[in-house]
């Protein structure tokens, strides 16, 4: 019986090479990229390399905001799954990740972060140094200035260029740059310089990479008093390792040094506690000439422990014990890749995966599918403990096929898992085989696959197969399970076939017919590699495969015999492991809003904080983070790193860490505008990415004072965080201020935070951009799913609500959308008027008398359907002022004949369309009450052409940008025969942004003037 058992097991896994994953998987993600701004290096990259059949494109993200989005010179530039930042700058710095995808899934990396490496000035201020007598012992501070990663320390002597080398009493520290002394002589006297170097390598024990970066302190003196007799000390450990965290692959420096006259001499053990028995040292230790610096390189938890240091001298010795603890990212012991499935439509999906517990670092586990994370409810059923994480998908239908994805993380970083389930899918074609070879066409045959649903039938696809960029596809019926692809030649071709549910849902192809030969995929083989012969030589598969058998019995029986046992004590062990953590069985991850404040907030977290011990020691009290982290957050010397290690820390702790650590912002460290923040809910990635899309603009032309205002009196902004964004020194950095906490809002509070924008006339272009791109990111490519701009001969379809009008203004004026065709007529503020009509294209009459002496001028894109009047003011040669009118064609929808209603006054608003290169650009601007209504605006694509027309009789006619005369721009030209007055521009860009206005005289002598604002869409 157990050699039938073992011989069927044999002939599965011959059989068969597992199911075949065709959703992305990925194998190479980005890691963080440090720039050296001083080094000759012109471009920083960032990889990211996946799997999957078909082979998966790449889109890359900076923090939330698509690169595709982000207009920079020089542009990003992508090779594959290379992202290339080309003449990196300090705005470039932030965190990269990517998405691979292809039509059966999408995968998320984790985010690598680009830094830039810097050393700011040491501080100016003289220093007092240090005073003492012959034979004790001393430091002199350096006192270096932050850096980033580290610093390289040396001393000179002042007036000197060669730097002091150490020797047995002198010792310059390269964990913090101070100088000590063992003891003193009257040699010693003089001025010293501690002087520094940017090192670029952040490994602690490997030998500095320096950059280009150079800075020397302030003098500091030594003075030393001679004594006799000089007198004679023990040793006194001065500088010592108490604690050490390191990552396992990290390396290691401690150093340890002593005063005392006689000059000490220092010793290591290797200890298995404080006091203890030695041990053996690791292989790769290292000390420095003297003793005073121990290293180790590539750490291993095996390396963890306990390092004694033992000065000594003829008086007597200190002792000092170092501890060093190695963690790691967390550790899978199940992980997704091994669980890809194949199932049936309403069965449940189950995923489980499962990591080392270490009882001191709590792994957060995460769930993705197709990129985006999973928030559980009744269709996502998630089950967490401290060593195991389980996702079931309830009633799986095929709209849930995909990719699946978990990210284990704790506070050293996070690791990814990847897994494809099919629901309702074919199986993979096979048999794939050429039967008949015609003239210029080939016949090939396949095998029905295996199926989740009844099958509707198949899809070749086909190339040259030296150009497999030029794929051309064939649809057939399910059966014959043959097909003839004309106008090919099998000689040299690529096929593949997959097969198709009646649900539309495919499986994957097969492999590939490659000039008449079925190439296996596999071993990270392509489509286009040399088929292997089985068997090796030609010899006869059964020749070598029944010998084979024979000797692998007993084996077979002891491993079959193992995995039993193996099953059995896992899940003993699963059980203890399960137990000992019910400590932290009720802590539930930190939501992912509240990570998200965290990270969107991180710098300005760090940079504002001054007291982290005080708020660790709340959150310590409070139980929401352990003793272990607290040590961890205080063996760092420096502010920030405190602040970071803390933030890293406290994810860990659930949203109660949240709360308590936003309770100590508020109570210890008085930052009641950066709680208020953090505890937001948070923009869309949409709205961000218009915010960011347009943060120069705002910057450059908000006015902070009426923004924040609306955004307080709204409830949208607390107290604190206005007089926060107040504080700041200059109006564009109150700008950044405001922009940067609006990232903490929600959506309905962009809107108010536009609608703010927009009450003030001078800014309200500002809000109509960040909306106008609201419009343009819905427009999409039939099929595609891709975002695009209006296509030429489309207009903005009011039915699908694409013109920005807010709510309380169209209920107001009485303003409704309708079919008929007809059009509406607009006049000067506090004017009445009625319906108009036109046909499409022309211009609508409006119901009302117009002013006399005026001119009537139109800005025309010559697309619109319906039209309208708009009456403004003018002035005659005598000064006094006459009502004009200024006639807009308004393009409203895809159809001829859309328009809309408009019943009562209209108020300070106005909507148009200009002309450039056969599109239609929507412009709705905004002034205020009374003022003059010719003010026009539209958002126009970089390089689009663009058409301003002004209608009127009008003599003298006259174009000025931005107040000016044109410019002597080859790119502009005008032109005027009386009536129709005509702007061209050939293509826009940024640099010809601006008000452009036409100008003359009307019969009567009055002057008139017609602005038209024109913004490059950013």
């Amino acid at each position: 019986m157990w050699v039938s058992v073992i011989l069927a097991i044999t002939c599965i896994g011959l059989g068969t090479t597992g199911a075949q994953v065709i959703s992305p998987t990925l194998k190479v993600e980005p890691t963080d990229v440090l720039f050296d701004p001083g080094s000759s290096t012109t471009s920083v990259s960032f990889q990211c390399s996946a799997t999957g059949d078909p082979a998966p494109e790449y889109v890359w993200y900076k923090e939330y905001v698509d690169l595709d989005t982000i207009t920079r010179q020089p542009l990003y530039q992508t090779s594959g799954g290379t992202l290339t930042i080309p003449a990196p700058k300090a705005s470039d710095q932030g965190r990269y990740w990517c998405q691979a995808f292809n039509e059966y899934g999408r995968v998320v990396s984790v985010g690598a972060n680009l830094t830039f490496a810097y050393v700011n000035d040491f501080d100016p201020a003289q220093r007092t140094g240090a005073t003492t007598t012959s034979g004790n012992g001393t430091l002199l501070p350096c006192s270096p200035p932050g850096a980033y990663p580290g610093l390289v320390y040396h001393w000179i002597e002042a007036g000197k260029t060669a730097f002091i080398p150490n020797d047995v009493r002198k010792y310059a520290s390269q964990n913090n740059g101070d100088y000590y002394f063992a003891n003193v002589s009257p040699d010693d006297n003089g001025l010293y310089q501690c002087g520094v170097k940017i090192n670029l390598n952040t490994d602690d024990a490997t030998a500095p990479v320096t950059g280009g970066f150079s800075e020397f302190s302030p003098e500091t003196p030594l003075t030393v008093t001679a004594a006799s007799p000089v007198p004679t000390s023990p040793p006194q450990l001065v500088l010592f390792e108490t604690i050490q965290y390191k990552r396992r692959g990290d390396n290691v420096l401690m150093e340890f040094f002593a005063y005392g006259n006689p000059t000490p001499t220092l010793d290591w053990r290797r200890v298995d506690a404080v006091g203890g028995n030695a041990m053996e040292f690791p292989a790769s230790v290292k000390y420095e000439q003297w003793k005073r610096a121990m290293t180790l390189t590539n750490v291993a938890v095996a390396d963890q422990g306990f390092y004694e240091v033992t000065a000594t001298n003829t008086l007597g010795t200190d002792v000092k014990t170092a501890q060093l603890v190695i963690e790691d990212v967390p550790q899978y012991i199940k992980k997704l890749e091994t669980q890809n499935l194949d199932q049936a439509p309403g069965e449940d999906v189950n995923l489980e995966v499962t990591w080392k517990d270490d009882g001191r670092n709590t792994v957060t586990p995460s769930w993705y599918y197709n990129g985006v994370d999973i928030v559980p409810d009744d269709k996502y059923i998630v089950t967490n403990s401290p060593a195991a994480s389980s996702l079931t998908v309830k009633n799986a239908q095929p709209a849930d096929a995909g990719s699946y994805q978990s990210i284990l993380q704790n506070q050293y970083g996070m690791v990814p898992s990847f897994s494809e389930v099919r629901v309702g899918a074919p199986s993979k074609v096979t048999d794939l085989k050429l039967v008949e070879k015609g003239d210029n066409s080939a016949t090939i045959a396949w095998s029905e696959p295996p199926t989740k649903a009844n099958l509707d039938g198949y899809q070749i696809q086909y190339n040259p197969t030296d150009s497999p960029d030029s794929k051309q596809y064939m649809d057939v019926g399910k059966t014959p399970t043959q097909a003839t692809i004309p106008n090919s030649n099998p000689d040299i071709s690529t096929y593949r076939v997959r097969a198709k549910t009646v649900d539309g849902i495919y499986g994957p192809y097969s492999d590939p017919l490659v000039n008449g030969v079925v190439t296996p995929i596999g071993d990270g083989r392509t489509a286009t590699d040399t088929p292997r012969t089985a068997g090796g030589g030609g010899v006869p598969l059964l020749a070598w495969l029944l010998p084979l058998l024979l000797l692998l019995l007993p084996l077979l029986l002891l491993l079959l015999f193992c995995c039993c046992c193996k099953g059995w004590c896992a899940g003993k062990k699963k059980e203890k492991a399960i137990g000992k953590g019910t400590a932290l069985a009720n802590l539930t991850p930190m939501s992912r809003v509240h990570q998200e404040m965290l990270r969107t907030y991180r710098t300005t977290i760090v940079d504002n904080m001054k007291a982290p011990g005080k708020v660790t020691t709340r959150m310590a009290n409070e139980k929401v983070i352990n003793a272990n982290m607290v040590q961890a957050i205080a063996s760092h010397p420096v502010r920030q790193d405190k602040s970071k290690k803390l933030l890293d820390s406290m994810v860990l702790g659930g949203d109660k860490s949240f709360d308590s650590f936003c309770g100590g912002l508020r109570k210890d460290e008085k930052l009641d505008w950066l709680a208020d923040t953090l505890e937001g809910q948070g923009l869309s990635m949409d709205n961000r990415k218009r915010l960011e899309a347009h943060k120069q603009l705002l910057v450059n032309k908000m006015d902070p004072e009426s923004t924040l205002t609306s955004l307080t009196q709204n409830q949208i902004y607390s107290n604190d965080m206005a007089e926060y964004c107040m504080s700041a020194n200059s109006t564009e950095e109150q700008n950044k201020r405001i922009l940067h906490l609006m990232q903490s809002r929600s959506d309905e509070d962009f809107s108010i935070f536009c609608s703010g924008l927009r009450a003030n006339g001078q800014q309200a272009h500002i809000a109509d951009l960040l909306q106008v791109q609201s419009n343009l990111d819905s427009a999409t490519t039939q099929g595609t799913g891709e975002k695009q701009l209006p296509r030429t001969g489309e207009g903005i379809d009011m039915t699908k609500k694409e013109v920005i009008m807010e709510d309380e203004f169209v209920k107001k004026e009485g303003m409704s959308l309708n079919q008929s065709g007809v059009g509406f007529g607009l006049g000067a503020a506090g004017v009445g008027l009625g319906t108009a009509t036109a046909a499409a294209g022309g211009l609508a009459a409006a119901k009302g008398g117009l002013g006399t002496g005026g001119a009537q001028l139109t800005t025309n894109g010559g697309l619109g359907t319906g039209g309208a009047q708009l009456t403004t003011q003018s002035t005659s040669a005598s000064g006094m002022r006459s009502a004009g009118t200024f006639g807009t064609d308004l393009g409203l929808g895809s159809a001829a004949g859309q328009g809309l209603d408009m019943d009562g006054s209209f108020k300070g608003r106005h909507g148009a369309v200009v002309g450039g290169g056969g599109h239609r650009y929507l412009i709705d601007a905004t002034a205020p009450q009374g003022s003059l209504m010719s003010a026009s605006s539209t958002v126009v694509p970089p390089g689009q052409p663009v058409i301003l027309e002004v209608r009127g009789e009008v003599d003298q006619v006259e174009w000025l940008y931005n107040g000016g005369s044109i410019r002597g721009d080859p790119g502009i030209s005008t032109h005027s025969d009386g009536f129709l007055h005509e702007l061209h521009i050939d293509r826009m860009s940024p640099e010809r942004d601006g008000t452009y206005t036409c100008r003359g005289e009307t019969p009567d002598g009055g002057a008139v003037a017609c602005d038209i604002k024109v913004q490059t869409l950013i």
